[in-house]
């Protein structure tokens, strides 16, 4: 048997905690176990045990993390901030979100130099209005004409139903002060460009003062989150409960191609990502509807048809 060399005290405090001396290394000379090594060891153990806490025990996972986290950075300035209702909302319904919901992702350019040509010949008009179109606008009409025509992923998960809708109601990412709220726009499909514009801004404005009403946030069957603003090329979004799809917007892109005239030209494009709820929508369908959405944005007359 190896034999193991501690100080008096170490031997005291290992016998207190109920510790076998093997189990600790010795700092001390010729490796001899001190009292400090049984201490930093006991603050191990410790950490290691509110860890295991937050999985062995949810009912207590908060309570456990702040423990641990204020002992990682007891020795680092930092700041607590405290948390609204609207950001506990979002944390707790995108968490279970995540958790419950069996997401799947598809991804697609959508070429759209059309849609800019197009664009600016609307803006052009309206101008003279004081009234603009974005491309944002075009692609929130694009999305709710193909889901009322793939009317099969214009549906939700209920439990131990589907609820399919008649119209479609597509929720807006909108980043505010409180947070990241989603406004719903009504029978979607069926309004104009202009009205979908107005509404957009009119959500936007509300949002930042607080001033949007609970029912106007509320419902929906799909979502579209467009960060192409921000210079994000391309990333992938959580459903937003209970919802079964959220279509993810990254910025314009460039690529150069050789046309059938051996002509070198510069197409520009957006990736699309589009989230699934898998118990709704499987793959195929999934397919069908993506590229629905890209076959309106890239052909943008049909918005105003």
């Amino acid at each position: 048997m190896t034999r193991i060399f501690a100080s008096p005290l170490a031997k005291r405090l290992a016998e207190k905690h109920s510790l076998e001396l093997s189990e600790i290394s010795g700092t001390g000379p010729r490796n001899r176990i001190i009292k400090l090594d049984v201490t930093r060891f006991l603050e191990g153990k410790e950490e290691q045990e509110t860890f295991s806490n937050i999985i062995i025990e949810p009912q207590q996972r908060e309570k456990a993390i702040s423990k641990s986290w204020e002992y990682i950075y007891q020795n680092t300035e930092y700041e607590v901030l405290d948390i609204d209702n609207v950001r506990k909302t979002i944390a707790s319904r995108l968490t279970q979100s995540k958790q419950e919901t069996p997401h799947f992702y598809l991804h697609k350019k959508a070429y759209v130099n059309n849609l800019i040509e197009f664009r600016t010949q609307i803006n052009n008009t309206l101008s003279q209005y004081d009234r603009k179109i974005s491309l944002n606008d075009f692609i929130i009409k694009s999305t709710a004409m193909a889901l009322n025509d793939i009317k099969e992923a214009n549906r939700i998960w209920n439990g131990n139903n589907i609820l399919q809708f008649n119209q479609v109601d597509i929720s807006i990412a909108i980043s505010s002060e409180a947070g990241l709220i989603t406004p719903v726009i009504k029978n979607c499909a069926s309004l104009s460009l202009s009205k979908i514009s107005e509404q957009v801004k009119d959500f936007s404005k509300r949002a930042s003062d607080k001033k949007l009403k609970p029912e106007e946030y509320i419902g929906g069957s799909f979502s579209i989150s467009n960060l192409g603003m921000f210079n994000v090329d391309s990333f992938d979004a959580i459903i937003n409960p209970p919802q079964s799809g959220i279509l993810a917007v990254g910025s314009i892109q460039s690529e150069l191609k050789i046309n059938s005239d051996n002509e070198i030209e510069n197409h520009q494009y957006l990736n699309l990502s589009l989230a699934l709820d898998h118990r709704v929508i499987d793959g195929v369908l999934g397919a069908k509807l993506l590229n629905k959405v890209v076959f309106y944005i890239e052909n943008p007359m049909l918005s105003v048809v």
